[in-house]
């Protein structure tokens, strides 16, 4: 028999997941960051030094830099090539099911400057179902000894990210300004071709 909406309004939460293995709740990791800034591309420029730094560290890390730096695009490209998922919520039962069944290598905890606490919080789970995931923060300037210090990572494991210098800022304007464009023109959102 068919399921119609109604009929599945009225199937329970434990039926749900039971038949259909779907729990009514999105993942705690997550590829796409929680951000009010749109994402466009997955292109990155000017950052290999940096790129090559963050797949390099075999431990947790942090990534500093000022608001709008390209933190979190960054580290979303190590998501996009499968190296990393963004912790969304906090939920320790679902974190703890998306660390055990995900086995992601790495979890970013974006702008942790904001609550510092959540990387000990997730460290000790971290540890309490046996993940050997690796923590990425990202931090402003301002919190980022705070964040270092939750982390208990020494100076080497801290990226400031340094403002990409005027040819790059402009290149990636007129990256994203054709890509735009390109987009515009045909009404959907897709990677031009190369």
């Amino acid at each position: 028999p068919r399921l119609t909406c109604r009929r599945f309004r009225l199937i329970s939460g434990l039926e749900r997941t039971r038949l259909l293995h779907v729990t009514g709740r999105p993942r705690a990791l997550s590829p796409f960051p929680v951000t009010r800034r749109p994402v466009l591309g997955d292109r990155i420029l000017g950052r290999e030094r940096e790129t090559r730094w963050l797949q390099e560290r075999a431990g947790d890390c942090l990534l500093v830099g000022a608001p709008g730096s390209g933190k979190t695009f960054l580290l979303r490209a190590l998501v996009l090539q499968g190296q990393a998922l963004f912790k969304v919520d906090d939920d320790r039962q679902e974190l703890a099911n998306d660390l055990r069944g995900l086995k992601p290598s790495a979890v970013v905890i974006d702008d942790a400057h904001l609550d510092s606490g959540q990387i000990e919080r997730f460290a000790q789970l971290r540890m309490e179902v046996g993940s050997d995931v690796r923590i990425i923060a990202t931090s402003w300037p301002g919190g980022a000894l705070a964040v270092q210090n939750a982390l208990q990572i020494p100076s080497s494991e801290v990226l400031d990210l340094a403002l990409l210098d005027a040819d790059t800022m402009i290149e990636i304007i007129k990256s994203r300004y054709c890509q735009m464009l390109w987009i515009g023109s045909l009404g959907v959102i897709r990677q031009p071709p190369s």
